[in-house]
């Protein structure tokens, strides 16, 4: 496999002694209060004021609450999405954003978190879940007769260390099938490292994409079907989990606040004493993380907290950010115009190849049966869509990968920002990741696709 990286670190120094992240020591973490909440966080309160309590001035005020109040996402959900009250969605946003990286750090560093009990709560997507907080739930004692309803969900903190420590930053460089890509002389033995072992699927892979996101995608095929799968992450080169702290947008921050990567990337706790590998990533690579523990839902769902954590396999791997690219004619339209498509020079595209291999590779090595695969650095990098959606096609269903994998899901969310971001840059078609996508590997338009919750069903 890859070679494990030697750098140094400088997370060496224990997390008694290093400051705050977000406002939140390690010890008063650990140590804060382990009864249940009695109340709702007073949304017109905190959330109306967001912009204030996220402010390092008021950063404590805010922990007070998280640690004492039940978080109710559909609270969250209307001033995210819905409050018209403000001026600045943007910040906003953001705000809210870093109000939830807090208190996912403070579930996990506490070991645990509340969800309220209610008629139809039924979090279907993580009710099956095989994972290492199998009985992590119990009903909180009526004896103190809290005004609202709640039940504890129990992280195993020794367990979160282990995932923590055990992340590994992978470079796959010196692999043959890998670093003899692209060369003629040597194309019959440039094969996959696990290419002589037989292929764990007999029925061939099923490609499919779906408009979703990422990680409930990864959690369907975990819990529904038992998969294994590796999902990718679009990660920052240089900086462990991106802007995370600063409450950005990107597919890596989100990963951040719903669930471990954080811990496992940037480590800002400083509890793997002994890490001896750093930043940047390998260029064919990235950071892998054996078992992330997924504890939220997506923006959309209010960023809910699971009644049942999850534990998924990330890679975290860095597009190229901003690469030049060409312009090419594929065709001739229905009124025989021209159909131009932008693509990454001879070069970058060898490259690409090479970082798609790079992930495969490794999803091989870690046993993994599947693949979640979002339109990694076609959004802020500027990454020509069509021509990455091409080399994934191309490169997983080559010699090397062919029948590998029991399920292929290109998880895409039909982003109209990042169409326009191409069309801008380019002057290539405006559309979106998803449109793109679905017509590259399906041949088809996104409304014939079926739904995430439809497809699960179909391979059950």
């Amino acid at each position: 496999m890859g070679k494990k990286s030697n750098s140094s670190s400088s997370g060496s120094s224990s997390n008694s002694t290093i400051g705050s992240v977000l406002g939140i020591s390690f010890s008063s973490a650990r140590n804060s209060s382990s009864k249940p909440p009695r109340e709702i966080i007073p949304a017109q309160e905190y959330y109306e004021n967001i912009l204030k309590y996220t402010s390092s001035t008021s950063e404590d005020e805010l922990i007070q609450a998280l640690n004492k109040y039940l978080f109710k996402a559909s609270d969250l959900y209307f001033y995210y999405y819905e409050f018209s009250g403000w001026r600045d969605f943007t910040n906003v946003r953001r705000a809210f954003h870093k109000m939830v990286q807090m208190q996912t750090f403070l579930s996990l560093l506490r070991g645990k978190y509340y969800v309220e009990v209610t008629n139809n709560n039924n979090n279907s997507s993580s009710s099956n879940s095989n994972n290492t907080s199998s009985s992590n739930q119990e009903a909180i004692n009526n004896e103190e007769a809290p005004s609202v309803e709640s039940k504890v969900v129990h992280i195993d903190f020794n367990a979160l260390k282990k995932s923590l420590k055990s992340t590994q930053r992978i470079d796959c460089s010196s692999l043959s099938a890998i670093s003899n890509m692209g060369k003629p002389s040597v194309k019959s033995s440039s094969k996959s490292s696990s290419s002589s072992s037989d292929s764990k699927n007999n029925r061939g892979t099923i490609f499919q994409v779906v408009e979703s996101d990422c990680l409930d995608a990864a959690v369907a095929l975990k819990t529904k079907l038992k998969l294994n799968p590796l999902m990718l992450v679009n990660g920052s080169l240089s900086h462990p989990g991106g802007g995370y702290l600063q409450g950005s947008f990107a597919q890596e921050e989100d990963m951040c606040r719903r669930s471990s990567l954080a811990l496992s990337l940037d480590d800002p706790f400083k509890m793997d004493d002994g890490r001896s590998w750093s930043y940047p990533l390998p260029e064919f690579g990235g950071a892998y993380v054996g078992d992330c523990f997924v504890i939220r839902k997506s923006a959309k769902d209010g960023y809910q907290f699971l009644e049942s954590i999850v534990n998924i396999s990330m890679l975290s791997m860095a597009a190229y950010a901003n690469p030049p690219v060409e312009n090419r004619v594929i065709g001739k339209d229905e009124n025989g115009k021209d159909i131009v498509e932008c693509f990454l020079d001879s070069k970058l595209t060898l490259s690409m190849k090479k970082k798609i291999s790079s992930f495969i590779e490794i999803a091989l090595q870690k046993g993994h049966d599947s693949l979640v695969i979002s339109a990694i650095g076609a959004g802020a990098y500027s990454n020509p869509t069509f021509h990455i959606a091409t080399l994934f096609k191309e490169v997983l269903s080559s010699e090397n990968y062919k029948d590998k994998f029991k399920i292929v899901l290109f998880s895409i969310i039909n982003d109209k920002n990042a169409a326009n971001n191409v069309k801008n840059m380019y002057g290539t078609s405006q559309k979106t990741n998803l449109s793109i996508f679905s017509n590259v590997i399906h041949s088809k338009e996104p409304h014939l696709l079926p739904t995430l919750e439809e497809f699960i069903q179909q391979q059950k």
